[in-house]
């Protein structure tokens, strides 16, 4: 899965990141590594507000919300990246039944087929890494919607997953 990562600050404008490393935890939390070189890093430190657009053969979601940067270095990761956390605001749902959507998608060139047991990792470490403070944040002030956003990044993140 590929989606794209929008942010922006006052001091530098807007920056846009792809994302592949994202995952939605059983606990609900929208979880993704962030390249810590990138201007949308810097940018989500001073201003969280974020958006991030998720793409599959349904079409696209974009989801609006609250960006925590962690101090969690994620591991696994060939490069340094932090741990993110998107608090969703709103959810609207592109898709259309009567349209097949053809979403971007990557693959490994000769010789790097070892990405993938990376890939996987780093997945493994965002639904594994202890973000119990981060959580209680979310909880408090996203707890009232967070059934209904859950729901539906559910049946797209995780695929064959019913909710």
């Amino acid at each position: 899965m590929v989606a794209v990562l929008a942010t922006s600050s006052r001091e530098t404008g807007p920056a846009s990141t792809l994302v592949s490393w994202l995952v939605l935890r059983e606990d609900g939390v929208v979880a993704l590594a962030l390249d810590r070189r990138g201007r949308a890093y810097e940018n989500a430190r001073s201003d969280p507000r974020a958006s991030l657009e998720v793409f599959d053969v349904s079409g696209g979601l974009a989801v609006r919300g609250w960006l925590t940067v962690t101090n969690y270095v994620v591991r696994a990761a060939p490069f340094d990246c932090a741990l993110a956390i998107l608090d969703v605001e709103e959810i609207r749902d592109h898709g259309l039944r009567s349209v097949v959507f053809e979403p971007p998608r990557y693959g490994y060139g000769p010789g790097k087929s070892h990405y993938e047991r990376v890939e996987k990792s780093i997945i493994h470490e965002l639904r594994a890494a202890p973000i119990s403070q981060t959580i209680d944040f979310l909880v408090r002030h996203a707890g009232r919607e967070k059934g209904l956003w859950t729901s539906k990044l559910h049946k797209r993140l995780i695929p064959g997953a019913r909710s």
